[in-house]
């Protein structure tokens, strides 16, 4: 674990960028600026990696020569990195990129995938990278489908597209797609949800559709050493040779693949740019790169409704429009709102039309949405918890990818379309013989395609004993003092666990279940005699739980403990009052059942941190807990 990392960074803050040659990551307070005076920020052509409007700041890449033109023109910054080849070489000396995925790696990782689980994943080589057309080595570039009949192209289940690695420089990206592709195959048939996903989506993932990029950025290969800052670490286009020359020149060559797609592509030079030499160069004609061609033809000759893109690093959920400050039209703002809170519930990033950010034109979401109809949608992964760019410190890629699981997970959910019933759910009780109720809603999904009716007379709650094989059922009927649907449960001669589930269907025959996934996921309440109530309350197995510290207020240390309900990826983090990363105390993949740390009141690089109050927080897939801890020096 590099615990150097953000005390490196912290040493390079302040340092003013010096009078030379080097490139510098500077930051730009911009929270006293118009738009009209960040749009004249974006146009001098700086290689902005991030703008946070929340925060009021602006990331961005500068030579010494823009350094002296901002410092003209009366604009303040702040040099955070001011010697960008003394930051990259101290990152490949320390073997940062070990704890990243590289082109072979992730070759490997969706080949074991296909091999080992032939009967819901298919590897499929959708076209080659520039390198590769050129005959100068290069990548095929590959898409893993997961369905559960693979081998075919099943109509009646909806496709979701899930992309990364765009720009060469956000590795932070294929480690989520990789982490989501493991997630669905290791849950397959053992969690309910996951097998409804594979079972009624084809769910298409791509880590990288810059391999060539990727590798440069990864391997820092002096062969194209940059003339100025002389490592490739902040690379972010493809590896095209623009003026033909046989030899790869970085102030001249590549292609910004989020700049080549067909919708808007070039419409104006504010979004993208004609020249060459600059990091959002367009190419020379819409779909000129072989790396943009592959998505598209993937996407022709599927039928999407929804696509991710995952790039890094500013903490934003963006969808259509990025060519223009003008809104999508209604209904479909609304429609892209609504998706778009629904992600940010998991991790918090700020949703938005890309164009908040900055224009862009030529870029996936917007040809997606504006000719083929995909609801699509940029997610700009970042930390709020430490700053890291593109490059987080290894402790902070574990959380990065559980925060991101959620919205992977919910936005094959919403591409089905199903009608969507949520119930109340009934408590534990000692009383038998007794009728119970169950009420719940049923509600139209966020309508992608065509709106459809629901079929009132499908709507019905089933049921069981522990004991029994099949479930009973009985219809729901709607109570118009309430607004809700109202089922009914017989009590007579029930004893025990009674597992139940709501259903509902449209007129097209979609199935919304409340638990979503029902039969396999159902609810359940105890039913039971006083005398054998504890006994087999005792008996349910515990859930996922954070334990108070022990204890707490403390002074030396603080004893937490916490329980998992099956093996699982986790991270236990203390964070401080502020929201600040303070420190990791476990990561990894740890086994089912109780678990204890220890926090000795130390930050991250050792150092004793002050009295106050500390935030602990257990993180795992699709859960997360906290507690509030009190340190007194």
């Amino acid at each position: 674990m590099m615990r150097w990392f953000c005390g490196f960074l912290l040493l390079l803050l302040g340092v003013a960028p010096a009078d030379d040659n080097r490139i510098a990551f500077i930051r730009i307070d911009i929270s006293g600026m118009s738009d009209q005076e960040i749009r004249r920020l974006a146009a001098m052509n700086l290689d902005i990696t991030a703008i946070q409007r929340r925060e009021g700041e602006m990331d961005a890449i500068v030579t010494s020569e823009q350094r002296k033109e901002l410092l003209a023109r009366g604009i303040d910054f702040q040099a955070i990195i001011p010697d960008m080849s003394a930051y990259a070489q101290r990152l490949r000396d320390e073997n940062y990129f070990s704890y990243f995925h590289s082109n072979e790696q992730i070759l490997q990782k969706l080949q074991a995938a296909a091999n080992d689980h032939p009967h819901i994943a298919a590897l499929f080589d959708i076209g080659d990278s520039y390198l590769k057309t050129s005959g100068r080595g290069g990548h095929d570039i590959w898409a893993l489908k997961i369905s559960d009949n693979v081998a075919i192209e099943d109509s009646t289940e909806a496709d979701v597209l899930y992309m990364a690695n765009m720009h060469a420089r956000e590795i932070i990206t294929p480690e989520i797609i990789l982490f989501f592709m493991q997630y669905l195959l290791d849950n397959y048939g053992t969690d309910p949800y996951v097998t409804h996903l594979v079972d009624h989506r084809e769910l298409w993932l791509i880590p990288t559709f810059n391999p060539d990029g990727h590798e440069y950025v990864f391997t820092g290969d002096a062969t194209y050493r940059h003339q100025i800052s002389s490592d490739p670490l902040w690379w972010r286009k493809n590896m095209r040779d623009n003026d033909e020359d046989g030899q790869f020149n970085p102030l001249y060559d590549g292609v910004d693949l989020n700049r080549n797609f067909g919708f808007a592509w070039g419409v104006d030079n504010e979004g993208s740019s004609s020249n060459p030499r600059n990091d959002t160069y367009r190419g020379t004609a819409a779909f000129s790169e072989p790396e943009s061609q592959a998505i598209r033809d993937l996407v022709l000759n599927n039928h999407f409704i929804i696509s991710l893109c995952y790039h890094s690093y500013g903490n934003l959920w963006l969808y259509p429009w990025g060519y223009t400050y003008e809104s999508v039209a209604e209904p479909d703002v609304t429609i892209f709102r609504a998706l778009a809170k629904n992600c940010v519930a998991y991790n918090d990033y700020e949703p938005g039309p890309s164009a908040d950010l900055y224009l862009v034109n030529g870029d996936t979401d917007d040809w997606l949405y504006g000719e083929q109809g995909v609801w699509a949608f940029t997610a700009e992964v970042g930390d709020g918890a430490v700053d890291h760019y593109f490059f987080p410190d290894t402790n902070r890629i574990l959380p990065l990818v559980l925060e991101n699981l959620g919205p992977n997970l919910f936005l094959a959910y919403a591409a089905g379309e199903e009608p969507i019933v949520e119930h109340v759910a009934l408590s534990d009780t000692i009383k038998q013989n007794e009728t119970f109720e169950i009420t719940a809603t049923v509600t139209y999904p966020i309508v992608l395609t065509d709106s459809v009716g629901l079929d009132s007379s499908s709507f019905r709650l089933y049921y069981r004993q522990e004991s029994d094989a099949y479930f009973n059922s009985s219809p729901l009927s709607f109570d118009d003092s309430l607004h809700l649907f109202r089922g009914v449960i017989s009590g007579e001669g029930l004893s025990g666990l009674i597992y139940y589930y709501v259903e509902a269907q449209d007129s097209l025959g979609r199935r919304g279940t409340s638990p979503r996934a029902a039969p396999l996921a159902v609810d359940s309440f105890l039913v039971a005699l006083p005398t054998d109530y504890l006994r087999l309350k005792g008996e349910i197995v515990r859930l996922f739980h954070l334990g108070q510290n022990y204890p707490n207020p403390f002074n030396a240390a603080t004893r937490i403990s916490f329980h998992l309900p099956k093996a699982a990826p986790a991270s236990l983090d203390i964070y401080d009052v502020s929201g600040r990363f303070v420190t990791s105390l476990s990561q990894g993949t740890l086994d089912a059942g109780e678990h204890v740390a220890i926090w000795d009141g130390r930050d991250i690089s050792g150092a004793a941190v002050a009295s106050g109050i500390y935030y602990c927080r257990l993180q795992v897939p699709l859960m997360q807990k906290a507690i509030k801890m009190v340190l007194l020096r």
